[in-house]
């Protein structure tokens, strides 16, 4: 849709006008961008805040029985085992932190897995299949349920 209008409506437009438009397509562009980030800063805040708080109680593999109210706030929960990894990698927190957040039903079928395997978002890996340089998991504790602080 935009390179028939950049190669041939755009060009067929004077000076002025052509900056006008285009100066009007980028401020909407940027507008739209700056409104839909904040529902996911406020995820990337979560996940941070949810490695710190795991760091600080000394839980290296937990999980969290979903709610309306927190899957409003992250959108889509599948994620955030990787997503927890890769916040605890970015703070260089060691062993990698990793979490699932998802209904009962589904949280309890993806952490019911052996000390020595982590709950990706699709399925279970085991923890000799990750890279340790960059992703040193615990490989002895199992997943435990945790209530996050508001």
């Amino acid at each position: 849709m935009s390179a028939p209008f950049v190669y041939y409506i755009l060009p067929g437009l004077k000076g002025k006008t052509q900056a006008i438009l285009t100066g009007s397509i980028l401020t909407y562009c940027i507008c739209t961008i700056v409104i839909a980030s904040a529902p996911f800063t406020a995820r990337s805040h979560w996940i941070m805040d949810s490695v710190t708080f795991m760091n600080r109680k000394g839980i290296d593999k937990g999980y969290i029985i979903t709610d309306p109210e927190l899957e409003k706030k992250l959108i889509m929960n599948w994620g955030a085992p990787v997503e927890t990894m890769l916040a605890s990698s970015m703070l260089g927190i060691t062993p990698c932190k990793t979490l699932v957040v998802d209904d009962e039903a589904n949280a309890l079928r993806r952490v019911n897995i052996g000390p020595d395997s982590i709950a990706d978002c699709l399925r279970a890996i085991p923890a000799s299949d990750m890279d340790f340089r960059y992703f040193p998991v615990d490989t002895v504790s199992t997943y435990r349920q945790l209530l996050l602080p508001e």
